[in-house]
């Protein structure tokens, strides 16, 4: 039988306890990194949108434009049109809403700048997702004079599998308590915009930030992140633009729902 060289050591048990209390340190340590890494990663602040490098796969949608032209008056709108689909129908009576929102205005008889022409244009962007969501994002403008322009940005979410539109509330676990964290994260972001700072305790910036799936309703979901997205004249005085908040998937993982986990984590 070979002799050990060298001969087997017991530990006592001051060193015993020191080696667990290196281990622990070790241990927190790498869990600090690791926080400190992810929130490092956090958007810290919104920002304001910009252009949306959106895709057309013409098998899969075609677009419809509405053109009226009148003397006081034009229209100039576009939808898309997907392909055996019920989803066209929800993107139509969208568009046919706000053409009829449009209208309104021209014949309201409080409305400034009677004599001057309107003009309502609409158009999108489509961008999908793992290729089971797609994003519509329209772009309205509405103008009753040179003085009373209204600009939106609105967001509509489709599963093409169930040919369903999706709500803000359809990507979370009902028992998850979402909208509070949406709420807190939002504002926290938004205040930290150097055009928002000074909002904090604004009743229309808290009102349209508190913890109300309408709120939310402007959103884009993203393979790695969910953006919420917030028209300025909905939480600030004067229109400056759309404003988005970034939530990266590893931060909402845990409240999201496990039929979006399982299509967002997916291998494409």
């Amino acid at each position: 039988m070979k002799k050990r060289m060298f001969p087997k050591k017991k530990l006592n048990k001051q060193q015993l306890t020191g080696l667990i209390l290196l281990s622990v340190a070790i241990y927190l340590c790498i869990i600090g990194i690791v926080i400190f890494a992810l929130f490092k990663s956090l958007p810290a602040s919104a920002y304001i949108m910009g252009d949306i490098d959106w895709q057309k796969p013409s098998e899969i949608y075609s677009a419809e434009t509405v053109n009226v032209a009148e003397n006081d008056y034009s229209i100039n709108a576009s939808y898309p049109v997907f392909h055996d689909s019920d989803i066209t129908a929800l993107c139509k009576a969208f568009i046919e809403a706000k053409i009829s929102e449009f209208s309104s205005g021209i014949i309201d008889e409080h409305m400034p700048d009677q004599g001057v022409r309107k003009y309502f244009d609409a158009s999108y962007a489509a961008l999908f997702t793992k290729n089971r969501f797609v994003n519509i994002v329209y772009y309205l403008k509405s103008e009753y004079g040179i003085d009373n322009i209204r600009n939106e940005t609105r967001t509509m979410l489709f599963d093409l599998e169930k040919e369903m539109q999706l709500k803000i509330g359809d990507l979370f676990k009902k028992d998850s308590n979402y909208l509070n964290f949406l709420s807190e994260k939002c504002r926290l972001r938004l205040l930290a915009h150097p055009n928002l700072e000074s909002l904090a305790d604004s009743d229309k910036f808290l009102s349209s930030t508190r913890a109300k799936a309408e709120c939310f309703s402007n959103f884009i979901l993203h393979k790695d992140k969910l953006t919420i997205l917030f028209d300025s004249f909905s939480i600030a005085p004067v229109y400056s633009g759309v404003y988005c908040v970034d939530f990266p998937l590893s931060e909402i993982a845990g409240l999201l729902a496990n039929d979006v986990i399982k299509i967002l984590f997916r291998a494409d």
